[in-house]
Formats: structure tokens, sequence, C-alpha cells
């Protein structure tokens, strides 16, 4: 699945060589979660629900916010919101309720569930939550810069922090020390994770960047990238999905070249 900037969600079956809307037409949709068969979308009024792959939308729940994140941890679903703060709700979206005690920064961009601790990056560096948002610590010893822009755990439980014109910071320790380890500099609005291999996706100037010893090198994996603002990335099997300002790439081996998948994607404006 992808969501747009203004068409609204788009659905692949054939890892991405064609796509079909499939809701949500003319929505902002910055932000897709799913649990078991729910597909959930965070857009600018809202969240919305959808039970049949996309097909029929409903919204869920009064939260006149706008969503800019969602996670999903156990039962529980969280949205993340421009000024607002974090909002959780444990009945599917039905109803909302704001859980931001601790909270210093009520603009959370992402979301990152290690075992029973959930984190949330905002521009005011990255809290930890031990009880579903129930009360928040910050976390940002060594985080030199804390506009966080995005989170990612790997299978070893280290979480990664991509920063806005910072570059990747990462803990070992559920966010109670940080270190920098490289894109100085890049504003990594994504991250993503398959086996051992770590991808970042930067803003203007930057694109998609591997690193495959936990940040220490990065190598970047640019050949046939038309479109270096990239917005968004997501793991599929053996697949890494892009999404950027010129549509949706496909990187299929851990090479260096991304195929545009964009084919039926009216909005190529992929958030």
């Amino acid at each position: 699945f992808a969501g747009t900037r203004v068409d609204g969600v788009f659905r692949s079956t054939n890892r991405g060589t064609n796509w079909t809307a499939v809701g949500l037409i003319n929505s902002k949709v910055q932000a897709l979660a799913v649990r078991g068969t729910d597909l959930f979308a965070g857009t600018t009024v809202g969240v919305f629900r959808s039970t049949d792959r996309g097909i029929g939308w409903t919204s869920r729940g009064s939260m006149p916010a706008n969503v800019i994140a969602l996670a999903v941890k156990d039962t529980n679903l969280f949205a993340g919101t421009y000024g607002n703060g974090v909002f959780l709700s444990r009945n599917n979206g039905a109803s909302w309720g704001t859980v931001n005690n601790g909270l210093t920064s009520y603009y959370v961009r992402a979301f990152a569930v290690i075992g029973t601790n959930l984190f949330a990056g905002t521009n005011g560096g990255v809290f930890r939550s031990a009880n579903d948002g129930g009360s928040w610590t910050r976390v940002n010893n060594g985080l030199t810069n804390t506009s966080v822009l995005s989170l990612a755990p790997d299978l070893s439980g280290d979480l990664f922090a991509g920063t806005w014109g910072g570059g990747v910071f990462r803990s070992g320790d559920n966010g109670a020390n940080w270190t920098a380890v490289g894109l100085t500099g890049a504003y990594v609005n994504a991250l993503a994770v398959r086996g051992v291999n770590l991808f970042a996706g930067a803003g203007t100037g930057g694109g998609v960047f591997l690193s495959t010893n936990n940040g220490i090198n990065w190598t970047a994996v640019n050949i046939g990238l038309t479109e270096t603002v990239v917005r968004s990335l997501a793991v599929s099997d053996t697949s890494l999905f892009a999404g950027t300002d010129g549509g949706v790439f496909l990187n299929a081996n851990n090479g260096k070249s991304l195929t545009s998948v964009n084919t039926g994607l009216m909005d190529t404006v992929v958030k």
C-alpha cells in the first residue's frame, strides 16, 4: 500500500508493477499501519480504517488532529500528530484518548516498538513509554540533534533515529544513550530494516543509503532513482520500496539500483 499527498491510498499486488486507487480519494494520507486484516490510514483529519484491503474506509472516532504517524502495539493503536501529541485507541480506533504525560514536544513524527517499550520521535527528541503511553520519559543522552524524523529497531534490539540535518543515531540500551553513526548533515526522513541491512531515505540531494554494519558505513543505492527526495521506506519479504516525490521505486536485491514502479499511480508524491 502507498499513501499519497492528494490522491489517497493505492494498492499493488505485484510488487509495485501496477497500482490501483482503493480509497480516500482526494485525501492527504500521511501514515499507514496494519494489524491483522485491518488497514489504518492517518490523514490531516484523523484516522480511517479499512477491513477489505483498502476498498472501503470508515472514519475512526473523534480526533480532530493532523495524524502523521501510526503504530500498532499488541491490541493498541497509537497516532502521532502535528502539535497534539499522542493519541491511544484500545478498540480499533472507535474512540481515542490523549496519552501525553511527560511529553514536552507534541509534534510526533515517528514510532518504534521494542519489547514492552514504545518510542516516539518528536521535534524535541525521543521519548520512551513502558506503559502504553501512560507516561513518557525523554531519552536523549548523546542525541545531539533532537529533531527526529524517523525511528527503526533492528533484529538485535538496537534503535536507530533519523534526524533533521543531523544524520542517523543508534542506541543499544532502549534510548538511554545515543551515538551518531553516519550520514552527518542528512535529513533522514525514513528508516527501514531488512535482515542485517539498514536503509535510510534522505531529503533533497540524498536518496537511499544502505548500511550493513549498524550504520558505521553507508553506501548510496541510487542508480535509477530519478527523484532523490525520499519520504518513506517499506520492506516486504526481500523487496525494499521507497516512496519519493517522483513516485515509488523498488530495490529487490540489496544492490545499488532502484527501479521505478509507478504504473497506475496518479499522484507520485508518496508519503
